[in-house]
């Protein structure tokens, strides 16, 4: 697996996240690993895509203080909520998680990081 985040913008509660989840099929879920951990599930034939939401500022202590100036410029507000998404190995996924994390940014505004650099994404 590997990973994306989308940093939004505008404010986007949890239930409007799992209806964006489940507009591509997909489902809501405790994981069975991680009983308090709740995670979104798409899956379309090879493609799996997994999301996470999260508060941005509840974890700021996970982030560098020049990642959060970062996102404060960029967005032009403090970070608000953070989607994680954990990615199959496979051009199907990676086109999957492309499409979501385009229709989250469409419907909140926001900034996707590839997390293969220090806030190394583009905005789409």
């Amino acid at each position: 697996m590997r990973n994306i985040a989308v940093i939004l913008k505008e404010q986007a509660d949890k239930d409007a996240v799992k209806n964006l989840v489940q507009s591509f099929g997909g489902h809501w879920r405790i994981s069975p690993s991680k009983p308090d951990f709740d995670e979104g599930i798409v899956e379309k034939g090879e493609a799996l895509v997994l999301l996470n939401y999260s508060h941005v500022m509840e974890y700021a202590s996970d982030y560098e203080p020049e990642e959060i100036e970062f996102l404060r410029r960029y967005l032009g507000v403090d970070p608000g909520v953070s989607i994680a998404f954990a990615i199959r190995r496979n051009s199907a996924s990676d086109a999957l998680a492309r499409e979501i994390a385009e229709r989250i940014i469409q419907e909140w505004g926001g900034y996707l990081d590839t997390c293969e650099a220090n806030l190394g994404g583009d905005d789409m």
